[in-house]
């Protein structure tokens, strides 16, 4: 029996995560990585230099 390690996530969420993050690109919902990161920058208050 395999023991389960808290710090990995199991394949079924990356499935499910990849189709999501599919499906919401191709309905041109998605996000660039550029504004992904900006968002991220945004949201935690940091300033870009």
């Amino acid at each position: 029996m395999r023991t389960f390690n808290y710090n990995e996530m199991p394949h079924e969420v990356l499935e499910m995560a990849s189709e999501y993050a599919i499906k919401e690109s191709r309905s041109g919902r998605g996000l660039s990585h550029s504004q992904a990161m900006e968002k991220i920058k945004e949201q935690r208050g940091w300033r870009n230099h």
